[in-house]
């Protein structure tokens, strides 16, 4: 049995990155990272660091990353950037996502020493997220604490951390956000919960930026990465024809590179060439 990697259509334009905006990455910012402490948020966090911090242009500007309560490697991330960016203002906050009574007190920590006004850009990426139990098929999820816990992880802490950012800074910035999303060209069985926030995200994102033209954002692809988990998936899934293709693919290479999903994420921040609201999907990105 082959793989089921279905393609989806979207009809035409919805990957279409061409429009032209201000660049993102331009004086003085304040860009915002969530899951910065492994994976694809901690590349992001090094590169656009290593940017902000070396750049004139971007002088005096603020990386604030978040990771989960207990993570040593978001310390380390801290450390690393300093080292090579030390005139970049690095802030790092523990949060727990499934807490979502308490976000407000996070929200507070993460900028308790920034003021809006101090900024030109305001970037926030949406980077944090968990993976289902893809043990299971999608009917088998009857567990409403499982399903609520999940959600608030996922999808209602980005909703309520964008609502706190666009609210400090939509009068004083030039507002940019950024969800990072999934492969939704193809359909993952045994991922049927993390595909359906993915999708909830995306469309809470669509929508916000088309309210307000003021806004700008798009949701990122950052293509098949090798992170933990994908390991996860690759160990796990109960769905085996998956477990073959991604074997297959990792064999062949086939993955993309932490550093390139970055550093394509940068290229188009830096351009600020993308469909507003739209996707970006970084294997149609040329470096």
């Amino acid at each position: 049995m082959a793989v089921a990697f279905y393609k989806v259509n979207r009809g035409p334009g919805a990957d279409s990155h061409g429009e032209r905006h201000a660049p993102s990455l331009a004086g003085r910012c304040a860009v915002f990272i969530t899951g910065a402490d492994k994976g694809i948020g901690k590349s992001f966090a090094w590169q656009i660091g290593k940017f902000l911090g070396n750049a004139p242009e971007t002088k005096n500007s603020a990386l604030i990353l978040t990771a989960p309560p207990g993570s040593k490697g978001l310390h380390k991330c801290q450390e690393e950037i300093r080292a090579f960016s030390p005139a970049l203002q690095v802030i790092t906050v523990e949060a727990d996502f499934a807490d979502t009574e308490n976000l407000g007190q996070v929200w507070e920590k993460m900028t308790e020493d920034l003021k809006p006004e101090d900024f030109f850009q305001a970037i926030f990426i949406h980077n944090a997220g968990t993976m289902n139990d893809v043990t299971k098929p999608a009917w088998a999820y009857d567990d409403p604490n499982y399903l609520r816990k999940y959600f608030d992880i996922n999808v209602f802490s980005m909703i309520m951390l964008t609502s706190k950012f666009v609210t400090m800074f939509k009068d004083k910035s030039k507002v940019t956000i950024v969800a990072v999303t999934h492969e939704d060209l193809r359909l993952f069985p045994s991922m049927s919960i993390y595909a359906s926030a993915k999708e909830a995200r995306d469309a809470y994102l669509r929508d916000l930026l088309s309210e307000d033209p003021k806004l700008l954002g798009f949701s990122y692809n950052p293509g098949l990465v090798k992170t933990d988990m994908s390991d996860y998936v690759l160990e796990n899934t109960y769905f085996t024809p998956l477990r073959n293709e991604l074997k297959k693919m990792r064999a062949e290479k086939k993955e993309t590179l932490l550093k390139y999903t970055a550093l394509k994420l940068m290229k188009v921040l830096t351009s600020g060439v993308y469909q507003n609201g739209g996707r970006v999907n970084a294997e149609d990105v040329a470096l």
